[in-house]
């Protein structure tokens, strides 16, 4: 059975993290959980706010398929460096926990799952440099892609080699995705 890490950043978004659960299972997916922030009220398998140094993270991805990741709105803010407009969301978060997992994903070509701003943080990274990706459409997430050399298509969900962005969690999307050649 394929294995799936679904990694946590915020749960703001209404549905995202239980979508992409569904989403995975219904795709075949054996899924764990790992949070990446003190906040998340999930169960998860690993807690790589406070135990990240715990693991090899570049290794522990390869005991995956898949990573997902669950940003919410803080990857908003994170990505457009502007300023968290509440207090609930500005929280500590292990960026570089998310970040060594992201890259070690890429480099293993592991499939990649980025909704709503998640494609503009791997854009930043320089991991979607000359592919094709959506993004949720918003003026600045859009400019994002677009000044890190990615194509922004207009479409709910693009699937480009190993990274499928979104523009919101929509579990049939999602599904289609992981499921074309």
């Amino acid at each position: 059975m394929a294995k799936g890490l679904v990694v946590v950043l915020d749960l703001s978004w209404k549905g995202e993290y239980p979508m992409t659960i569904q989403a995975l299972r219904e795709s075949g997916f054996d899924v764990d959980s790992a949070i990446v922030v003190p906040d998340a009220n999930i169960n998860y398998r690993y807690d790589l706010f406070t135990e990240a140094d715990k693991y090899e993270l570049d290794k522990l991805v390869q005991d995956y398929d898949l990573v997902a990741i669950v940003g919410g709105y803080r990857m908003y803010y994170i990505v457009t460096e502007k300023k968290f407009p509440s207090r609930k969301l500005e929280t500590q978060i292990n960026m570089q926990a998310l970040e060594t997992i992201v890259k070690a994903a890429a480099a293993s070509n592991r499939t990649i799952v980025a909704p709503l701003a998640v494609p503009a943080y791997l854009a930043k990274l320089g991991l979607l440099r000359g592919r094709k990706a959506t993004v949720y459409p918003t003026t600045d997430l859009i400019q994002l892609l677009e000044q890190n050399g990615v194509s922004f298509v207009n479409a709910p969900a693009v699937k480009d080699g190993n990274y499928v962005t979104m523009k919101k969690m929509i579990v049939e999307e999602l599904k289609k995705c992981l499921t074309s050649t």
